[in-house]
């Protein structure tokens, strides 16, 4: 181990922070070199290191500090006004200041990035009549941008991906004509790379010539189509009869070339009770960024009530792949038989009909959208409207006249996830997912419907009707590639039923591990949990498993 002796702090403009001991005679020449910089950005631009004497126990430095260098002017006549502007340049953060080396530099990125990003991927910035007159410098930035290009063409080769060139290059952000945005260029790998129906065959290519700028993407087909499904038979309790159970899912995209999505899904997970969700989405609509989507929902709770939800969205996309969306929610609940209701109070379903008017945001800003690593994954929902009650006819006894039949709506959900990396292959998921509905008449049959796979692992699917939760959760990561990992996760949540004839809320948790792996047919998961409700201690003879495949073809 190595000992280091500097100059005095007196002698120093700054202190030189010197390490009980070094590794090696490198280490010393490295904290040196970083020392001289710091110097150099203070204005001393003469400093450096003489020499090094001393043996294999002590090393002393021998330190040449120089004198300070100010600025008396800088000449920035040949940089446009809106560059000085962007990159917030200001004389005065020069006049009669220390000479940086760091802050030049800066200034001088900034404006090359600003040039690259609006058509001038070839301008070049300089210092030029440089004078250093005692310890007061003077120089001129000359500044020249060179030839403006338009990316003038864009070829697509490769194997035939089925995709209009309206799709292609709505999702790689760039069209032919537009200016030369280096930004851009840069992110269209990852564009292509997180689109469901394309993959790069090579790395593209531009090519610049006197006169023009082509770009050329090489590009593949992905397995773009999805089919999962499981059936089973459950024996009836009270009968012989048995009953047919099953989750059925398949989602079928680019079918005529736009990288329109059609997913369709039924799901019955106990007698009587089944769910039927159909959703189209079409990203892009006559060459432009916004798109249309629809969604169906159908829910049918044993033979209690039945639940119809329509959702229309117009997504506008934007050029960082997020989107920001309009929707419009048409959702009625009816019920389906009245017999086993007291005929004098209002039962805890009930007939009603809500619609909402609303904005959305959705951003990926991960290093990896299928299975991330680092970064933001977030989905924001919001919207107003109007919730009535219809007064069922079945029910004459019940006093209506008592009711808000009419009330206003507020209703927003939120899904936050945030990837911190640990170690190369580590990560640890910070998640909040929560929703509300407020409104004075609410009904149970409106309450959104939690538990499961995809919000609270460890309870039963839908198991828990609320007006209002919030499930955080916090997951270790172990990744083994871009599809596969296995993860220990804790679901902590909040939630309360708030509605025209009850109250009830609660705090329930989970806890438990699983894995998910890709496979050449699709990826796999599976997911233990364990969970506890109303303040009951953990059950380990009732733990859940959560599964799931995704088969791509």
């Amino acid at each position: 181990m190595l000992k280091i002796r500097v100059p005095p702090k007196e002698v120093l403009p700054i202190k030189f922070d010197i390490k009980p001991s070094y590794a090696s005679k490198l280490d010393i020449v490295t904290s040196l070199k970083t020392y001289i910089q710091e110097l150099n950005n203070l204005g001393y631009l003469s400093a450096s290191v003489d020499s090094t004497t001393g043996d294999s126990v002590l090393q002393i430095a021998h330190l040449f500090i120089g004198r300070k260098y100010e600025w008396t002017t800088i000449n920035t006549d040949s940089v446009e006004e809106e560059i000085l502007s962007r990159t917030g340049f200001r004389n005065k953060q020069f006049l009669n200041k220390p000479f940086s080396a760091k802050q030049i530099s800066h200034f001088f990125n900034q404006s090359l990035t600003y040039l690259e990003n609006n058509g001038y991927p070839f301008a070049e910035i300089k210092l030029a009549h440089v004078q250093i007159i005692d310890t007061k410098m003077t120089a001129n930035v000359i500044l020249t941008k060179n030839k403006f290009y338009r990316i003038d063409t864009i070829e697509i080769k490769g194997e035939s991906t089925r995709l209009h060139r309206n799709y292609i290059e709505n999702i790689i952000g760039v069209k032919s004509k537009q200016p030369y945005d280096e930004r851009v260029i840069k992110n269209i790998s990852k564009r292509i790379y997180e689109d469901p129906f394309m993959a790069e065959l090579k790395p593209y290519e531009v090519i610049f010539s006197e006169d023009q700028c082509k770009l050329i993407v090489i590009l593949k087909p992905k397995k773009a189509n999805v089919f999962d499904g499981i059936i089973g038979i459950q024996p009836q309790s009270n009968s012989s009869k048995i009953t047919l159970t099953g989750d059925v899912k398949t989602s079928l995209g680019n079918i005529v070339g736009h990288g329109e999505r059609l997913n369709l899904r039924w799901q019955r997970l106990r007698d009587q009770t089944q769910q039927i969700d159909a959703s189209i989405k079409i990203p892009f609509l006559i060459k432009t960024p916004i798109g249309f989507g629809y969604a169906l929902n159908i829910y049918r709770r044993d033979t209690t009530f039945n639940n119809v939800h329509h959702r229309f969205t117009i997504p506008f996309r934007l050029q960082n792949g997020s989107d920001f969306h309009g929707f419009y929610d048409d959702f009625s609940t009816s019920l389906i038989s009245t017999s086993i209701y007291d005929s004098l109070l209002l039962p805890p379903f009930n007939d009603a009909k809500n619609s909402l008017i609303g904005l959305g945001f959705t951003g990926a800003f991960v290093s990896n959208k299928f299975n991330p690593y680092s970064g933001w994954l977030i989905d924001l929902n919001g919207g107003a409207g109007t919730n009535k009650i219809i007064q069922n006819s079945d029910l004459e006894s019940i006093n209506y006249d008592s009711i808000p039949l009419t009330s206003t709506l507020l209703q927003g959900e939120v899904i936050i996830q945030y990837f911190q990396p640990i170690t190369p292959q580590t990560t640890i998921l910070f998640k909040i997912n929560s929703g509300f509905k407020s409104t004075k008449n609410l009904v149970e049959n409106q309450g959104y419907r939690i538990g499961g796979l995809s919000t609270l692992r460890g309870f039963d699917e839908q198991s828990i009707i609320a007006s209002s939760f919030a499930v955080g959760t916090i997951e270790y990561r172990f990744l083994f590639d871009e599809s596969s990992r296995l993860i220990v996760f804790s679901d902590w949540a909040w939630y309360e039923l708030a509605t025209l004839s009850s109250y009830q809320t609660d705090t329930p948790f989970s806890f438990g591990a699983g894995i998910s792996f890709g496979t050449n047919s699709g990826i796999f998961s599976l997911n233990y949990a364990l969970g506890s409700q109303f303040n009951n201690p953990v059950n380990f003879r009732s733990g859940k498993i959560h599964f799931g495949f995704v088969n791509l073809f």
